[in-house]
């Protein structure tokens, strides 16, 4: 496992950054040095790890609220459903909302690019999977 330098962070934040606006996307780096971005009508936070150069994870975080014990049980039963059921996606509860993590590794961090659009194609397939499973579609 390497470990980036903040100069290689930098470098591979402005790669990505860079390809992301020239798709579209509008990206902001936060004070946290998280990739913001916005899809799918939500906040999407791609994010450097600097302890494992070889990492990058794209969160959704509080997608969905849980008002209560109800609730939390219902969007437990989707996450787990969404989650088997989709490639390198995760969706989990935690505390009072629900969360959406796509983890990645990556050998050459800087070739990203050539995953993205599969990467946000499979949290799509999620985030169906999860809403359809708390309708009761499935």
């Amino acid at each position: 496992m390497k470990n980036h330098t903040p100069e290689s962070l930098t470098s591979l934040r402005n790669t990505i950054t860079e390809y992301m606006s020239e798709e579209g996307y509008r990206p902001s780096i936060n004070a946290d040095g998280e990739i913001m971005f916005h899809f799918e009508g939500k906040v999407c936070y791609l994010q450097t790890v600097e302890k494992d150069r070889e990492m990058l994870r794209i969160v959704i975080i509080n997608f969905h609220p849980l008002e209560d014990e109800a609730a939390r049980a219902k969007a437990t039963t989707a996450a787990q459903e969404a989650t088997a059921s989709t490639k390198v996606v995760k969706i989990f509860t935690l505390d009072d909302d629900t969360w959406c993590v796509a983890e990645l590794l990556m050998p050459e961090p800087e070739r990203f690019t050539a995953v993205l659009g599969r990467t946000l194609s499979a949290i799509r397939a999620a985030l169906r999977t999860f809403e359809k499973a708390l309708s009761g579609e499935n």
